[in-house]
C-alpha cells in the first residue's frame, strides 16, 4: 500500500458493506481474561491479555506453548521479532523477553502511568503512555535516549514510526508528527479521540472514537480521503496488508476496505462483542474481542504463496471460513 497515493481520488464516497455471516464460525470462550493486543508469524500467535500474562500458542495446533508472567497490570501492547518480544502494561512498564527461552531479560521503568501503545524495529522502541509522553529506548541497550513530556493534552493512545517520522494519537483529538529527534513538525486535527494508527512511507491512516477513518498523505499532511464507519460504532484496531484495511471496533464486525477504490469490500462477522485488536500478515487476518474469542482467518490462496513473502506485498481474499478458534489448553 506504499505506493498507491497516487490512485487516490478526494472526497472519494464509500460504499457500506454488509455483514456476511459465516455459518460454521464458533465463537467459544476459553480464555479467563480478554485479549488486548497480539501477533503472531508462520508458527507461533502471541497474545497480551487484561489478565496480565501473555500467553504464546502455536498457531498451527491452537496449543499453549508458554505464559508468561511478571506484569502487575493488564498488557496493552506488545510486538516481537526472532529475537525477542516487548511488552508494554497498565502497571507503567515494558518487559522485554527473550523469545527463545521465554525469560525475561529487562523491564523498563520510566512512564508515570499506562504503557497504552509502543513499536520497535532494529534501533530503537517508542512508547507511548498515558502519562501523556513519548519516549524513544536504544533497542541495543534499553536506554531511554529521548522523552517528549506532554507530547499531547490528554492520555496517548497509539503509536506509528518510519524511518523519519513518529506519529502518536490521542484523545486531545489529534494526531501529531514528531522526527527522530523528538521534535513536532505537524499536527492532523480530528473530530474524536484517536484510537488506532497504521503508517506507511507515504501515507498515514488514523481511526477515531466517532468511527471515522481518515488517510492522510504524509507529504502534504492532508486528508485524502475520510469516511464513517456508523454512528454508533467506534474503531478501535487497524491493519494493513496489501491494498487491504481491516478495522474492528465496538460493532463486532471486522471491516474490509479496498485502498484503491476506497470502498468498503467486505464485513466479517463471527465475534459477539467489541473488537479489542486485528492484526494481519503471513496470509492471515486475527481478531480478538471482548468475548473472550480469538479467530484465525486464512487466504484462499496462503498455500500457493512462499513464506518469506513481505507482509506489505499480500493480498488476502478472506473468502474462506476461520481456520480455526484459538483454543486455551491446561
Amino acid at each position: 500500500w506504499l505506493s498507491l497515493a497516487g490512485c487516490l481520488q478526494d472526497n472519494q464516497a464509500l460504499k457500506p458493506g454488509r455483514p456476511q455471516p459465516i455459518p460454521r464460525l464458533c465463537r467459544f470462550k476459553p480464555f479467563d481474561s480478554t485479549v488486548l493486543c497480539l501477533q503472531c508469524d508462520q508458527r507461533k500467535l502471541v497474545m497480551g491479555m487484561a489478565g496480565r500474562e501473555i500467553n504464546v500458542h502455536d498457531i498451527r495446533t491452537g496449543r499453549l506453548v508458554c505464559r508468561l508472567e511478571g506484569h502487575k497490570g493488564s498488557v496493552q501492547c506488545l510486538q516481537f521479532d526472532d529475537h525477542k518480544i516487548v511488552s508494554g502494561s497498565w502497571d507503567t512498564t515494558c518487559i522485554v523477553w527473550d523469545v527463545v527461552h521465554f525469560n525475561a531479560v529487562k523491564t523498563l521503568y520510566g512512564h508515570a502511568d499506562c504503557v497504552s501503545c509502543l513499536q520497535f524495529d532494529a534501533d530503537r522502541l517508542v512508547t507511548g503512555s498515558y502519562d501523556k509522553s513519548l519516549r524513544i529506548w536504544s533497542a541495543l541497550t534499553w536506554d531511554c535516549i529521548t522523552v517528549i513530556g506532554g507530547a499531547h493534552k490528554d492520555i496517548i493512545t497509539c503509536l506509528r514510526f518510519n524511518d523519519s517520522i513518529i506519529a502518536s494519537g490521542s484523545h486531545d483529538k489529534t494526531v501529531k508528527l514528531w522526527s527522530l529527534a523528538g521534535r513536532c513538525v505537524a499536527t492532523l486535527a480530528h473530530e474524536a479521540a484517536l484510537t488506532a494508527l497504521q503508517l506507511s512511507h507515504l501515507l498515514l491512516i488514523s481511526a477515531s472514537s466517532g468511527g471515522t477513518l481518515h488517510l492522510w498523505s504524509l507529504h502534504s499532511n492532508s486528508a485524502l480521503m475520510q469516511w464513517k464507519v456508523d454512528a454508533k460504532a467506534w474503531l478501535h484496531s487497524l491493519a494493513v496488508t496489501g491494498s487491504r484495511i481491516f478495522g474492528g471496533g465496538s460493532d463486532s464486525v471486522i471491516h474490509e476496505w479496498d485502498i484503491t477504490t476506497g470502498m468498503c469490500t467486505r464485513a466479517l462477522t463471527g465475534h459477539s462483542r467489541a473488537l479489542t485488536c486485528v492484526w494481519a500478515g503471513h496470509q492471515k487476518l486475527v481478531s480478538a474481542a471482548e468475548d473472550h474469542t480469538v479467530c484465525v482467518w486464512h487466504s484462499k490462496s496462503s498455500a500457493m504463496k512462499d513464506e518469506e513473502t513481505h507482509d506489505s506485498d499480500l493480498d488476502l481474499d478472506l473468502t474462506d471460513i476461520p481456520i480455526r478458534v484459538i483454543t486455551q489448553h491446561a
